[in-house]
């Protein structure tokens, strides 16, 4: 569900380019499994109390801890939250993770 439910509808509809045409098709076979990265040690999946946040450096860098859930550990991917613009009333942005490095 997580894969093609919320990461594949999030590729759809946001993605263009590289990332949608090689994660599309391998969700949808079952080649790759994504999974979202939401939850925080400390305030749970509460995105108003996120402590996670991405600062542009050239690209995007992301500081903060997200707890595992059940799939990561099985993922090629994540959807993670991160708050993009600080303030009383944050924005968040949503990233494409791999969760395997390649040497």
């Amino acid at each position: 569900m997580l894969s093609d439910d919320i990461v594949g509808r999030f590729i759809l509809d946001s993605g263009t380019g590289s990332p949608h045409a090689r994660l599309l098709p391998a969700l949808a076979r079952g080649k790759q499994i994504a999974t979202v990265l939401f939850t925080e040690p400390q305030t749970g999946a509460d995105f108003g109390r996120m402590t996670t946040r991405a600062e542009p450096d050239g690209a995007w860098r992301l500081y903060g801890t997200k707890v595992l859930n059940q799939q990561s550990g099985f993922a090629d991917t994540a959807l993670c939250a991160a708050i993009t613009v600080p303030g009383t009333m944050p924005g968040i942005g949503l990233f494409l993770l791999p969760l395997h490095s390649r040497a």
